[in-house]
């Protein structure tokens, strides 16, 4: 199920603060792959409620990474986003309106599509 709007993107903190970050770097485009393989490799089976959950958490970071490049001009994502809600999803933050050619995003592209 798409998320389009702007209080649905989901978005993963940097580190393990208890504070909630409002961007995001294109670098963390890695994690819904990870989830998804941790999700088929879970021990207690794809259907345990941690599987179900990691995968449903892979889909739906995947879909951010996915609009990141989606919605800018050049289709590249930038290299952080900020989170915004005032009729988009989010923003290039100063000076990261640049792309690195990360491979994150095709690399979790790939893996969801070959197991889901």
């Amino acid at each position: 199920q798409p998320y389009s709007i702007p209080a649905s993107v989901r978005q993963k903190s940097d580190d393990a603060s208890p504070i909630f970050l409002h961007s995001m770097e294109e670098l963390v485009c890695f994690v819904p792959g990870l989830l998804a393989l941790g999700a088929y490799t879970d021990p207690t089976g794809l259907e345990s409620d941690r599987a179900k959950r990691d995968l449903k958490t892979a889909r739906a970071l995947l879909y951010t990474c996915y609009e990141m490049h989606a919605q800018s001009q050049t289709g590249l994502s930038p290299e952080t986003v900020s989170f915004i809600d005032r009729g988009r999803d989010f923003k290039a933050q100063n000076r990261s309106d640049y792309h690195l050619i990360r491979p994150e995003t095709v690399e979790s592209l790939y893996i969801l599509n070959k197991l889901t």
